[in-house]
Formats: structure tokens, sequence, C-alpha cells
């Protein structure tokens, strides 16, 4: 068997591992960078559609003035006629671990174990955004994960799950605070409420200065850079290669094979 018998084998291996790599980082990259984003706008999709049920109107994704100077986002805003219902919603899977005095919960997947912070915490600030822009006005504060998360060491007041919710708002939905209140309020909040870029940009620099830039980002976009070159230049190489470029592979088979010597007859 001729030394060199297994070589076009081993060398069409290495020609689809040298484009296999580049690709699997792209979308692995891509992945990593826009699941997190995904998955917690689909939890807000889901906790939306049931608050749109449960109150006179509602405002999801919302940017107010934090009444400091600065600028709060808020997930969702309802209108009920016991008062203005601000939810906070984390769609988190596994177990969560927090206290409502503790400054991080915790989420467990598995053996993994990530951090974040107490989501308790974050809708207090958004009440005192809104207590600050429409002071007479009951407000209630709520946050809501998803079904998928679970609280083994019990629920912390003032949390909720999306199945949860409407039972255990039910008796505080029961009240009714002064129509003409709530209708001014909602107003003055429908006036204030900004949803355009330059506000978000204004937000997250904000959010940024406090807790520190987010480092998944400018990695992920290094990763990308690096697959991108890594592709660019296996096709200048295929195309130098070619001498026509990587879509002549099959033309080049061709011309090979009619070079092939003929038997003498």
């Amino acid at each position: 068997m001729p030394s060199n018998f297994y070589q076009p084998l081993i060398d069409l291996v290495i020609h689809w591992a040298l484009w296999l790599i580049p690709v699997m980082l792209t979308i692995t990259t891509l992945k990593w960078l826009f699941s997190a984003r995904l998955k917690g706008a689909a939890g807000e999709r889901a906790v939306g559609r049931v608050l749109n049920r449960l109150g006179e109107a509602a405002l999801h994704d919302i940017i107010l003035p934090d009444g400091r100077g600065g600028l709060t986002q808020i997930d969702h805003l309802v209108l009920t006629q016991a008062g203005l219902l601000v939810v906070e919603t984390k769609n988190y899977a596994g177990q969560v671990l927090g206290q409502p005095q503790d400054k991080k919960w915790t989420q467990r997947l598995g053996k993994q174990s990530f951090t974040f912070q107490n989501p308790l915490r974050q809708n207090y600030l958004h009440i005192q955004a809104l207590k600050a822009l429409v002071p007479n006005v009951p407000i209630q504060g709520r946050v809501v994960f998803t079904n998928t998360a679970r609280f083994p060491k019990g629920v912390p007041e003032g949390v909720s799950s999306l199945s949860t919710l409407k039972v255990d708002l039910k008796t505080w939905l029961r009240e009714r605070a002064d129509t003409s209140e709530l209708q001014g309020a909602w107003a003055r909040i429908k006036a204030s409420a900004r949803t355009d870029r330059e506000a978000r940009k204004s937000h997250l620099a904000a959010l940024h200065a406090k807790h520190g830039r987010d480092w998944r980002r400018p990695v992920a976009l290094g990763l990308l850079a690096v697959s991108g070159i890594w592709i660019a230049v296996l096709l200048v190489m295929g195309g130098q290669k070619t001498g026509l470029g990587i879509f002549d592979t099959h033309a080049g088979q061709e011309s090979r094979e009619h070079h092939v010597a003929r038997p003498v007859r």
C-alpha cells in the first residue's frame, strides 16, 4: 500500500476542520451573546400578556426619570382600579435563592451557580421613581419569575411566579383608588415615558458607571472578529490554490479527469 494512500482523506479532514472551527465559533459566540437577551425578552412578553388582561392599561419596557437626576428602566407598569402596579420580570430557570434584605441572589443550574442583583431592590428603586413623579396614587410593586424558576427555601415576600400572579394580587386588586387621580397620574407617566434610543443609551451608560461594564460583549465581539479573519484567510487561500476561487472545485476536478492518460489501443 502506498505511503500516501491516506493523504487525500487526511487533506479532506483538515480542510473541513479548518472551516468547521470558525463556523462553530461564530455560532457559539452569537448564541452566548444574544441568548440571555432573547430569553429575557421572551419572559417579558409572557408576563406582558398576563398583565394586559389584569388592568385597564399597561406600558412595557419604558424609561422614566428616577427622581434623582437620572433614568430608570421599568419592565411593566399597569394601571388598575386599585392603583399602579410596577412589575420587574425575571426569566430564570433552575433554583433561585435569596431574601428581601440580600444584595445579591443566586441562581443554581445543576452544579453551576450564578449571582444577580436582588430584583426586589431593583423594583424598589422603580417604585421610588414613580412616587417622585406621581406622589398621590397607590403603588404596588411585584417581581415576577416565569414558571421555570423554583424557590427551594420559600418564595420571598413580594415575589410571584407567572402562574400565581393573579392570586397573589387578588386582595389588592379589590381596592379602589380615586379614579381622577389615577387617570391624571397615568397621563403624566405617559408624557414622561421614553422609549427612544438616546434614553436607552444614557440609561445603559449610567448602569455601566455604577456596576461596571459587562465584559461579555467585548469578548464576544473579539471572538467574532477572530472568526471573520479566519474565514477571510481561508477564502483567500482557497482562491490562490485554485486560481479562480473556492467555487471552481468541481471545474478543477473535471479538468484533472480530462488529463488522465488514456490506455494505448
